[in-house]
């Protein structure tokens, strides 16, 4: 996450290392969730293209989450980073959006 810092400095972590049963890469430390303070929900998608190319990624998942909760608006989308240790990385892109169907999709939309 080093590299983002400089550039996106209201960078939040807001989840990361998980104990569960599935096969997340949160489980394993492989992975973190993030938000970026000051930013609004239209430059995530902005900042996703920029993560991009600042770090090496398995995967980069670029989440809205259920946009019927306030009225409308929907809560702030994220953005998810994985890197696996032991692997060749992916270098997946992809859009996760829980009001569409199907809910992952290939490359960076923005739906804000």
């Amino acid at each position: 996450l080093e590299p983002i810092l400089p550039k996106y400095s209201g960078l939040m972590v807001t989840s990361a290392f998980r104990h569960g049963t599935d096969a997340s890469q949160h489980n394993k430390g492989e992975a973190c969730d993030m938000q970026f303070s000051g930013s609004n929900a239209s430059a995530y998608y902005s900042i996703a293209n920029d993560i991009r190319t600042l770090v090496p990624h398995d995967q980069i998942i670029l989440e809205y989450g259920d946009w019927s909760t306030r009225k409308g608006q929907g809560r702030d989308p994220w953005i998810h980073i994985s890197l696996k240790r032991a692997a060749d990385q992916r270098g997946q892109l992809l859009t996760y959006n829980t009001n569409r169907s199907p809910d992952y999709t290939p490359g960076f939309t923005n739906f804000a």
